[in-house]
């Protein structure tokens, strides 16, 4: 398959995507790794998926500050304080009488309002 592509103005072009690259290592890098493929690298603290294990590990080194109550590690000291004040051990506060979900701050209850039910007054 990459045998049959020909290089355009210094580029190689993905068969299956928009992209280029002026190195064939790194379209077959993009093929066998990226194009098409979820990340598979979970980082244990926070929702982040990384492609490579190496952006994993950057990402979890980059992460000083821990939550001595639920152990979720930030990268930095305003998202902790932020987490600690509003997240962390607070139960939540309001209540989607529709389907039951649960939200422990006003604005993430009315996106989700807006977003799922799509009602706007609420």
């Amino acid at each position: 398959m990459i045998d049959s592509l020909f290089k355009v103005d210094g580029q190689f072009p993905c068969p299956k995507c928009e992209k280029s690259y002026v190195h064939l290592r790194n379209l077959h890098r993009h093929l066998k790794n990226e194009c098409g493929i979820e990340p598979s690298y979970q980082c244990p603290w926070c929702p982040k998926k990384c492609r490579y294990n190496f952006t994993l590990k950057s990402h979890i080194f980059g992460m000083k500050y821990s939550c001595l109550r639920c152990e979720n590690k930030y990268k930095f000291k305003r998202e902790l304080i932020r987490h600690q004040s509003n997240k962390c051990g607070i139960p939540p506060r309001f209540y989607c009488s529709d389907c039951q979900k649960s939200f422990k701050q006003s604005t993430n209850y009315k996106l989700h309002m807006m977003k799922i039910h799509y009602v706007f007054n609420k």
